[in-house]
């Protein structure tokens, strides 16, 4: 599972590209960085498919 650790360490382009491929998306623009981090822990398995490469469809 995707950690807290991991997404902290992400940049603020590499947690929305990350939403982005997850089709996270929001009616309330921009979010801050801990919210986008909360959202994606809530799609944990599917973020683990993307950080560890097994995913087909790349990061942007």
């Amino acid at each position: 599972m995707v950690t807290k650790i991991q997404l902290l360490r992400m940049s603020e382009r590499e947690l929305d590209a990350l939403m982005k491929q997850l089709n996270i998306s929001t009616l309330r623009n921009p979010l801050s960085r801990d919210e986008k981090i909360a959202l994606i822990q809530l799609h944990g398995d599917r973020a683990d498919e993307f950080l560890s490469g097994e995913s087909n469809a790349p990061i942007m």
